[in-house]
């Protein structure tokens, strides 16, 4: 009898990305960092919102707009402590959504994994439910997250996708070159190809926890 796993991974990024802009004291266009600081501008019920960056160089400060003239009623309590005491954890969430800006600074895809096994049954047949979550929106790919947790390279990801061994669940194949979203989940469904013992271990890992 074989066991059917149920895995979460989580993605951790280890660093804030930089955006690029025109630095007015350099006279170029240079990469600012997040400062993990915030400005707060209260007119009325109203709030303005921005993440400090400085440029790496000379140290320019810009301010990064989060929101403007947002009625402070709308905000749930837990963020607007948040900006008011400076949180690095909610700084560095906001400093990874970058939203649509362009002139982010590319990362080389350095990402952590944690990983957690939710549940494991026996059943007739070897499966696997990896679910992905990306909550500090890292900007690898998914074929890029796979092999890594797999422990194999990015054209044997291709190739197992394509023999149908996994599928991506309510997502079509092209996703796999694509940004990991925000969630995806993979299903293993054929584990004679990688071999079970070897899935079960690729797929878990050095598991922490189950529930």
């Amino acid at each position: 009898m074989s066991s059917f796993l149920n895995v979460e991974w989580t993605i951790r990024n280890p660093a804030t990305p930089a955006i690029k802009r025109p630095c007015g004291r350099c006279g170029i266009v240079m990469p600012f960092a997040s400062t993990s600081k915030f400005r707060l501008n209260a007119n009325g019920s109203r709030l303005d919102a921005w993440l400090i960056y400085r440029c790496v160089f000379c140290g320019k400060r810009w301010n990064r707009p989060l929101f403007e003239r947002q009625p402070v009623s709308s905000l749930p309590q837990e963020q607007l402590e948040a900006l008011q005491r400076n949180d690095a954890t909610f700084a560095e969430q906001m400093a990874c959504h970058t939203g649509k800006l362009e002139a982010v600074i590319e990362q080389d895809a350095q990402f952590t994994i944690e990983r957690r096994l939710i549940g494991c049954h026996d059943r007739g047949e070897m499966c696997a439910m990896l679910t992905i979550h990306n909550p500090d929106a890292c900007r690898a790919r998914l074929d890029q997250i796979l092999a890594k947790g797999l422990g194999m390279s990015r054209k044997d990801v291709s190739g197992h996708l394509e023999s149908r061994d996994f599928e991506l669940c309510d997502a079509p194949k092209r996703a796999i070159k694509r940004p990991v979203p925000k969630l995806i989940s993979v299903r293993f469904l054929d584990a004679e190809q990688i071999g079970a013992t070897s899935l079960r271990k690729r797929v878990l890992g050095s598991v922490i926890s189950q529930d």
